[in-house]
């Protein structure tokens, strides 16, 4: 039997290939899982010639019974739950190009009252129109011919697993903006067989590295860089020091931030002031990462050093003692958009970050 995350990778590719610039990516999974349940069902009509016994058997009783009472007959000649009528599916579809539309729809209607109800509520209609205008209809009926569903390589089991597994990433949006404060030093221990298979596959979330299981901050920011829309987003997040710091070269820490760096996605690190938090005194550093960096940052790093950019609080708030003013704010901000070399700025090359254990 076929494995379903290799299989739910061979749809999310087909996904990815087909609807990336068209479709914006939280449309993905309108379009992708009804021609998910298409293809499957098509599948299941090859086997024991079920396609072909409905055509027949359509055709030769069309003119000799009420159309109401053809179901019944159609459904006794295939023995199964419900048929296609249509000289068309996915992959006779193909055979046809230029007629790829008129087509389709002669396809669909052809399947049985039961699965014509069930498509109507997928409201294919706003997509197919669109992939059609722009010459993906046929691609996209293509692309899914190539993965098989066929029941004896593909039970109903792993069938519910592939079809649990797109609707989750399909159901995960990107977003133009994320701004996160996440728990310092927050051990993954418990999830880690998952982050661990999902670490395993190119397109997970966590393909890059995994960090130690006791500090997830990493993965967070794995997690929201998921997230970034292809026309540009901005990444907003605290961290302690541990993700900046931990980690020998070759480890998982070190291939995160070689990766992050390489892709060009960090901006900016902001060294804040200590003790702005009530339970701890450590050091923070706000990381600014971006999909769509300026001309002018392309290539390059900025270290804004903000720590004395606070006031001191007349009464201590558990280990915080320290704000920062609207003043200091308008300070930092300033730094960052300038965007040039100062006493608290500092402007580096990419590579300048990079080096290797000897």
């Amino acid at each position: 039997m076929a494995n379903y995350q290799e299989l739910a990778n061979l749809v999310w590719n087909v996904a990815d290939d087909v609807l990336r610039g068209l479709f914006k990516p939280h449309e993905y999974g309108d379009i992708t899982l009804p021609f998910l349940v298409l293809r499957r069902l098509d599948c299941i009509l090859e086997e024991n010639g079920r396609k072909e016994k409905a055509i027949e058997t359509y055709n030769h009783f069309k003119d000799q019974v009420p159309e109401d009472r053809l179901p019944p007959i159609i459904l006794r000649a295939t023995n199964t739950s419900f048929y296609n009528t249509s000289q068309y599916d996915l992959s006779r579809l193909k055979a046809d190009p230029n007629n790829i539309r008129l087509n389709f729809d002669n396809y669909l209607n052809g399947f049985s009252q039961d699965v014509r109800d069930i498509i109507e509520n997928f409201n294919l209609d706003r997509f197919i129109e669109r992939l059609h205008n722009n010459n993906r209809l046929f691609i996209f009926c293509d692309k899914f011919t190539e993965v098989d569903l066929h029941p004896n390589k593909v039970d109903n089991h792993t069938m519910g697993q592939v079809f649990e597994e797109l609707l989750r990433r399909f159901s995960e949006m990107s977003f133009d903006y994320m701004i996160t404060n996440p728990p310092f030093g927050m051990s993954w221990k418990s999830d880690a067989a998952a982050v661990k298979t999902e670490a395993q596959t190119a397109i997970g979330r966590f393909s890059a590295g995994t960090p130690r299981a006791s500090d997830g901050a990493l993965l967070f920011l794995q997690h929201m860089l998921s997230k970034m829309e292809a026309r540009g987003s901005r990444v907003g997040i605290v961290f302690n020091g541990s993700p900046l710091f931990t980690g020998d070269a070759g480890s998982g820490e070190s291939e995160i931030r070689r990766w992050i760096i390489e892709n060009d996605w960090l901006e900016c690190i902001i060294e804040l002031p200590e003790k702005l938090f009530f339970n701890t005194s450590i050091a923070t550093y706000i990381w600014i990462l971006t999909n769509r960096k300026s001309e002018a940052r392309r290539g390059k790093i900025q270290l804004i050093n903000a720590v004395d950019f606070h006031d001191n609080m007349k009464r201590n708030l558990g280990d915080k003692n320290a704000f920062i003013s609207d003043n200091h704010i308008r300070r930092i901000v300033d730094l960052y958009t300038d965007f040039e070399e100062t006493e608290h700025s500092k402007i580096y090359p990419n590579a300048f970050f990079g080096y290797t254990k000897v």
